[in-house]
């Protein structure tokens, strides 16, 4: 595929990313705001990217408040960082089972940074989440697989 046609690739997943976007997919515009965050194939427009994080956040979806608690933490688009609101948003996001935020947890509380306090029995706690989380959409993907291949092989004994 040439320069080109990947461009022209690109921006029309833009286009469809933007009307699942308006249309309130909250799973479209936490990819929206990522592309726009990181500028993958637009230019890169943060407070675009806070803008439509911010609606999937409203709609309760777990990785947008991940992904926009790491922008405010860093002060992504902003004058200054919002640790106070990244934070909040972090915390939400572990609660909900996001393990990239338990892991981050995890390492605030063993640390001691991002206004928490050190605390070995939160840090354990935070990164067995994160584990058990990636352990459970593992032996999800795992069943959904052996399902597939179990369906594929009745079918051919059917035959």
């Amino acid at each position: 595929m040439g320069k080109s046609q990947k461009q022209e690739s690109q921006q029309k997943e833009i286009l469809r990313l933007s009307s699942l976007a308006e249309s309130g997919q909250a799973e479209a515009q936490n990819v929206l705001a990522a592309r726009l965050a990181q500028g993958y194939g637009v230019k890169t427009d943060i407070a675009g990217a806070l803008y439509w994080y911010a609606q999937a956040v409203a709609l309760g979806y777990t990785h947008a408040k991940w992904n926009a608690g790491t922008m405010l933490l860093a002060g992504e688009g902003l004058p200054a960082p919002r640790r106070d609101v990244g934070m909040l948003m972090i915390d939400q996001a572990a609660r909900s089972g996001e393990p990239s935020a338990c892991r981050f947890l995890a390492q605030c509380f063993a640390e001691g940074r991002f206004g928490k306090e050190v605390d070995t029995e939160l840090a354990s706690l935070n990164a067995k989440n994160a584990i058990s989380v990636w352990t459970q959409a593992s032996d999800s993907a795992s069943d959904r697989i052996a399902s597939k291949q179990a369906s594929k092989q009745a079918s051919k004994l059917k035959d």
